[in-house]
């Protein structure tokens, strides 16, 4: 059974620029053969999408390396790669059943950017916190803020 304390966990290591072990762990728990993970899209896709899952080649493909630190796109490709038949690979799901599932993960966005926050903050060269909670909770009001135009501008682009 899918736990859903590993969530916050997965949305932390793609943000951290570990998107590879944010695959692994959404690979274990849903129990499902780990997808290859590049940049570049492939031919078709350059202009019209963030990201792109190959289910021939098990691949989520993204549009760059900064959108390698963007857990909707990782967590919605990923759930085409989880919707693809086992046996021949033929793509399941929908649009909008992959950015569900990405929201789903994401539900809580202001608690895990707000810890994320507090853990960029202590990587000083002392490792002593410096963060204040006001700042924490700034940090994660204004990358909502951000991460709402991006998604806005994504679905102009997409469509």
């Amino acid at each position: 059974m899918v736990q859903d304390n590993f969530k916050p966990l997965v949305v932390w290591l793609i943000l951290s620029g570990k998107p590879e072990e944010a695959l692994e762990l959404l690979a274990k728990n849903y129990k499902v053969k780990l997808p290859n993970l590049k940049v570049g899209l492939p031919k078709g896709h350059k202009i019209t999408a963030f990201g792109c899952y190959t289910s021939k080649t098990q691949t989520i493909s993204v549009l760059n390396s900064e959108v390698l630190l963007n857990p909707f796109v990782i967590l919605h490709e990923f759930y085409h790669h989880l919707r693809s038949k086992s046996v021949d690979r033929m793509h399941k799901g929908t649009e909008r059943g992959a950015d569900k599932f990405a929201c789903e993960v994401l539900l809580n966005p202001f608690v895990i950017l707000h810890e994320f926050y507090h853990h960029l903050r202590s990587k000083s060269v002392d490792r002593m916190h410096k963060g204040t909670e006001r700042g924490a909770d700034k940090f994660a009001l204004d990358f909502i803020a951000e991460y709402q135009v991006f998604a806005v501008k994504s679905k102009g682009v997409n469509q």
